[in-house]
């Protein structure tokens, strides 16, 4: 990042990091601001809710890599009956990046990172994401509440009892 933006005091760079362990380091914590990084980590365990990547790009990424996979299954499978020899079960590796690279250009490319972040509020950032899915959880909740009396309904009407509470 630094060879590359060349960042200074007036004008730092920002890295928006998910924080776990393996990613940090105290030699990471250190270079970042001798080298005009501004590093944000985000909150643990909130990476479906506050990642972009994990929100836009992979969860489409997800289906088109096993769709690539299943298809290059099924021409290596064709390939190995017509030369009589045994199927193959799964990919190796020496397969795989021919498998990831066409998935990973069409789902990394920056037009979808800017939605990603847009997604998320990072940028443009807004607050309004973080409430919108507060509001969300909120309905989600009043539903589950919902099901539950209905569930514990359903069972009064036919057992003639309450159902039993968790202990």
């Amino acid at each position: 990042i630094v060879d590359i933006l060349h960042p200074t005091k007036e004008d730092p760079v920002v890295v928006v990091c998910d924080g776990h362990g393996s990613h940090m380091t105290l030699e990471l914590i250190d270079y970042c601001p001798e080298n005009h990084i501004i590093l944000i980590l985000r909150p643990p365990h909130t990476t479906h809710k506050l990642q972009g990547e994990d929100v836009v790009n992979f969860c489409n990424a997800k289906v088109d890599f096993m769709k690539s996979k299943s298809d290059l299954l099924i021409k290596l499978t064709l390939k190995a009956l017509r030369e009589k020899r045994n199927a193959p079960s799964s990919i190796g590796l020496d397969h795989f990046v021919q498998t990831v690279k066409p998935m990973w250009d069409k789902h990394f490319a920056k037009v979808t990172n800017v939605k990603a972040w847009a997604k998320i509020g990072v940028h443009p950032f807004t607050r309004n994401v973080y409430w919108e899915l507060k509001k969300k959880e909120e309905l989600a909740a009043e539903k589950l509440t919902d099901v539950e009396m209905n569930f514990n309904d359903a069972h009064q009407v036919a057992f003639g009892v309450p159902a039993a509470e968790d202990e």
